[in-house]
């Protein structure tokens, strides 16, 4: 127990030093205020999170995107019964279905394969 007070201490410490010192310190920096006084609201953060992580997104789409009907098969030939109920697991496959089938079409499409 004193161990668990000893450490709960440090990172508490930890944090009102972060809170107290160092955040305003970096928030006065004049190429992070800019984005702090982007940062205000909600969409406003969401906005400015989505730039700063953009090329982490892209890279995972790139990465996902082209597994993305294999993955769409196992998800669907997955047993969720015991986590989801048998109506929801129905309706999930058919969207699962609907996904693969638009896949398929935009992929006869960029390869121009589809007959006329």
């Amino acid at each position: 127990m004193l161990k668990f007070a000893l450490h709960a201490s440090l990172i508490g410490a930890a944090i009102a030093v972060y809170a107290v010192w160092i955040r305003p310190k970096i928030r006065n920096l004049p190429h992070i205020r800019e984005m702090y006084d982007q940062a205000d609201g909600l969409w406003q953060r969401m906005l400015v999170w989505v730039r700063v992580q953009w090329d982490g997104i892209v890279a995972a789409v790139l990465m996902i995107w082209p597994q993305l009907p294999d993955i769409l098969q196992q998800l669907s030939g997955a047993d969720m019964s015991a986590l989801i109920p048998t109506e929801t697991t129905k309706v999930i496959n058919q969207v699962i279905g609907l996904i693969l089938i638009v896949l398929r079409v935009l992929n006869l499409k960029a390869t121009n394969n589809i007959t006329k």
